[in-house]
């Protein structure tokens, strides 16, 4: 296995070893890649990509009962190609784009049936990145730094020749201001729909450039830029609206996929790496996911318990924010054994110990004081060791939780304090 190296930054922990997570896969597929996922609520969304190297290139996914079943409706698809992106403007309306040369597709029934829309533009054009803010106006970008805009819903498009040379992700707040990303290592803002754009070149803490993936926002202030070179990859962080970015965080594994929720964030890398912030990115946890897979090419956060992610042919599920479950020690211990947290009374986060004598099915779940479920932090069969995990209280108040755990004929409960 080859061995990773992080390098860290001013204020920035990383805690890596041997770890486990609640991310649940849903969807194998045979070949095809998954590039992008999209939910338009808590039930409904979509995935999309395909393969460039088989003969069935196209693959464009559904579920209406939050990815418990993807139903593939590849074949609806009148061009056949990989596709990149996505966007759904309600639960039956959406746009995909990809390797279609001047081609997008429209659909209004939910991907039964599509009507094909043609882009101003050569043949060969790549569309990597697109967004639609309303039912009328939507953007679309990719190689060579073009950008088209739409008024209308695809009907008319007018296309921008930015300085960039390729463009791999979007992201608008509203018809005027967005922001895109390229592979030469800038950024750009619009604030009058793609008119005129600021651009800044962003290098990391030792002066080195980054295709820059994906940009996501918390809000209209804070937001994120991921990047990668062949070996490395970069985060980056506003709290201006981009008037300035600062690098957070450096890392030998190239980053390509980004998402948050209130402070929580995700950030997928190369070699099945997933990182977690639960502070805005001030200090991170790292897992490598238990599939034989590598590459986490897109991440999507409902909530703070709820979010999805994509694993080369894979989609993965997560309801308990993805929890760190980590071993610290692999000796068999005599018994199972829920140690008092530490530390308690806490704010805002307490560590749970535990220990397992034998591979067994275990949960671990903390109730309020009325007998509340609050979090389950670990559900799924464990290995011999001893385990740790966090319980971050995240918006709750003050008050008396109790962590219970059950294994097998096992049970205990941990009284713990949370004081603000």
């Amino acid at each position: 296995m080859k061995k990773i190296y992080f390098y860290l930054l001013p204020l920035i922990f990383l805690t890596y070893s041997s770890v486990n997570s609640q991310w649940i896969l849903q969807y194998n597929s045979d070949s095809s890649t998954v590039n992008e996922i999209e939910f338009v609520d808590n039930n409904i969304g979509f995935a999309v990509g395909g393969d460039t190297y088989s003969i069935v290139k196209v693959l464009f996914l559904n579920t209406t009962n939050g990815g418990n079943s993807w139903n593939d409706l590849s074949n609806n698809i009148p061009l056949n190609y990989e596709i990149f992106d996505l966007s759904f403007i309600n639960s039956q309306t959406g746009y995909i784009c990809g390797r279609s040369g001047a081609y997008i597709l429209k659909t209004t029934n939910a991907g039964l049936n599509w009507q094909t829309i043609n882009v101003p533009y050569f043949a060969n054009q790549i569309w990597n990145a697109l967004q639609f803010v309303n039912e009328n106006t939507g953007y679309i970008a990719g190689r060579y730094g073009m950008m088209a805009k739409t008024l209308n819903g695809g009907i008319n498009w007018i296309l921008f020749d930015t300085t960039f040379r390729n463009i791999y992700d979007i992201n608008f707040f509203n018809e005027n201001t967005g922001f895109a990303v390229d592979g030469q290592g800038y950024v750009q803002k619009t604030t009058d729909g793609g008119n005129s754009w600021n651009t800044i070149e962003l290098l990391d803490t030792l002066n080195v450039s980054y295709s820059l993936q994906k940009i996501a926002f918390h809000n209209q202030n804070i937001g994120f830029i991921v990047g990668a070179t062949t070996n490395n990859g970069a985060v980056f962080k506003t709290t201006n609206s981009g008037e300035s970015w600062k690098n957070i965080f450096i890392s030998q594994i190239p980053f390509h996929s980004v998402d948050i929720y209130d402070n929580i964030i995700y950030v997928g890398g190369q070699s099945k790496i997933l990182l977690k912030s639960t502070n805005s990115g001030s200090a991170w946890n790292q897992q490598i996911l238990s599939t034989t897979n590598s590459g986490i090419y897109s991440i999507i956060l409902l909530s703070s318990n709820t979010g999805y992610l994509s694993i080369n042919h894979q989609i993965y599920k997560t309801t308990n924010g993805g929890v760190w479950i980590t071993q610290i020690s692999s000796a068999i211990p005599d018994n199972f054994e829920l140690y008092q947290n530490y530390p308690n009374p806490f704010n805002p986060s307490t560590r749970i110990k535990f220990s397992v004598p034998q591979r067994e099915s275990v949960n671990i779940t903390i109730y309020d004081i009325s007998g509340r479920i609050i979090k389950t932090l670990v559900n799924q069969d464990l290995t011999e060791g001893v385990y740790e995990t966090e319980f971050d209280t995240e918006n709750l108040s003050s008050g008396i939780f109790f962590c219970k755990m059950t294994a097998g004929n096992y049970s205990a409960i941990r009284k713990m304090v949370f004081v603000k």
